[in-house]
């Protein structure tokens, strides 16, 4: 029955963010080795090799690439 109730369709802009707010949390939690982001990161690559590192994502060789600039 609950599929016959009353519906509502709410849009949101970055998922409801509050920048201020919500990226300073973020960078504490990170620093205080709650949020674990490095473990997500397969590879880093210099942005000279930008080349390289789109060629190992269209092989599969990474998941999740970053560029240091």
């Amino acid at each position: 029955m609950s599929f016959l109730g009353e519906k509502t369709l709410k849009g949101s802009a970055y998922g409801s963010a509050r920048p201020c707010v919500d990226l300073p949390r973020l960078i504490d939690l990170y620093r205080q080795k709650k949020l674990k982001l490095d473990e997500l990161v397969t590879r880093t690559y210099a942005l000279d090799d930008v080349n390289e590192a789109m060629i190992a994502l269209e092989k599969g060789e990474v998941v999740r690439s970053v560029l240091v600039m």
